[in-house]
């Protein structure tokens, strides 16, 4: 079997999954949705929430059409060639700002640490950006072909993110259990 055929059965797979989870999750969603319009307003969790299913929905829609789509012309190319990427770096964003209110929320809205989760939220946001726009070759099929500054180096910034996001979050969670198991 072809490496090709193996990308685009996993590509199918990962819609058919995508499409499942989302049509399964569609009564919370509602219900959610349904609340906070009640309120009369969106919370930041509320507006994460569609944010994150928005694009993770377009980001799988975007970048298959430019994988599975071999009618490119010149023209329609420059028109459609940044998008997958720009809605990758979109989601991958609206999914650390989650992390990152999570965690926040964790701190108990430390400033010190919400100021600290900012920065480095931001920090990489802007790798984020710059590895997968810096020498970006026009190419519709949904990768880059750059060597030097390509999508591992993209991955490893969100990786590390991540990972110190996760590590600040055990901590709290560890330094909270220590406390609440000491007062009983």
């Amino acid at each position: 079997m072809r490496l090709d055929s193996i990308a685009a059965y996993l590509r199918v797979a990962s819609l058919a999954v995508a499409s499942y989870d989302y049509l399964v999750t569609l009564p919370v969603a509602w219900r959610l949705y349904r609340r906070q319009w009640q309120l009369k307003r969106l919370s930041l969790s509320g507006w994460l929430f569609v944010l994150i299913r928005a694009t993770s929905i377009l980001v799988l829609t975007i970048s298959n059409i430019g994988y599975f789509y071999g009618n490119f012309t010149l023209s329609t190319c420059r028109k459609f060639f940044l998008i997958p990427s720009v809605f990758k770096v979109l989601q991958v964003m609206v999914s650390q700002a989650i992390v990152a209110l999570r965690v926040y929320n964790l701190s108990r809205r430390s400033r010190k640490f919400g100021l600290f989760l900012l920065s480095i939220y931001l920090i990489a946001c802007a790798l984020q950006w710059f590895t997968t726009f810096r020498h970006r070759s026009r190419n519709c099929r949904s990768y880059s072909e750059n060597i030097r500054l390509g999508a591992w180096i993209y991955y490893v910034v969100a990786i590390v993110y991540d990972l110190m996001v996760t590590v600040i979050s055990a901590w709290f969670l560890l330094k909270y259990r220590r406390t609440s198991t000491s007062n009983l």
